[in-house]
């Protein structure tokens, strides 16, 4: 697993290759059990906003290939697969940052939300997801920010 520091999922992908985007067969085999919450966090997305698109980006040799879920005006979420792991990226504006701190979230994701980097768009904040619980409180936070 490709790891930084305090056992956090580092921003660089795995798929680094930028003529083959990955398949739904390579992601399976490189997430391993976590591609049920891959997959489940896609038809979530999908289910709340009717208007959502996939699109695979390639942010070049260090950062390699990613998801993107956007709806009309804007990426909702971001998702980089990783050994038997991906990392989810969010940014969020003052209001559903102000919701996602009074929200039925984890105090780590809540002190992640906290401490993340401010850019002129909001918070930004990345959230490795390798099991249900995770996966769960991810798609509190989509229903979220879908609202803002």
């Amino acid at each position: 697993m490709v790891l930084g520091r305090k056992r956090k999922l580092i921003d660089t992908g795995i798929f680094h290759d930028k003529d083959s985007m990955p398949s739904t067969d390579e992601l399976k085999k490189v997430l391993g059990k976590s591609f049920v919450h891959w997959d489940a966090i896609l038809a979530f997305v999908h289910s709340q906003c009717m208007v959502a698109t996939d699109e695979w980006t390639n942010g070049g040799e260090k950062y390699g290939w990613r998801l993107l879920i956007k709806d009309t005006k804007r990426i909702l979420v971001s998702l980089t697969p990783h050994h038997n792991a991906f990392k989810v990226v969010f940014v969020f504006g003052i209001k559903a940052y102000d919701m996602i701190l009074s929200g039925r979230v984890s105090k780590r994701i809540k002190n992640d939300l906290k401490n993340a980097q401010v850019n002129a768009e909001g918070r930004e904040v990345g959230i490795d997801v390798r099991n249900k619980l995770v996966a769960d409180e991810v798609k509190t936070m989509i229903a979220i920010k879908m609202l803002y």
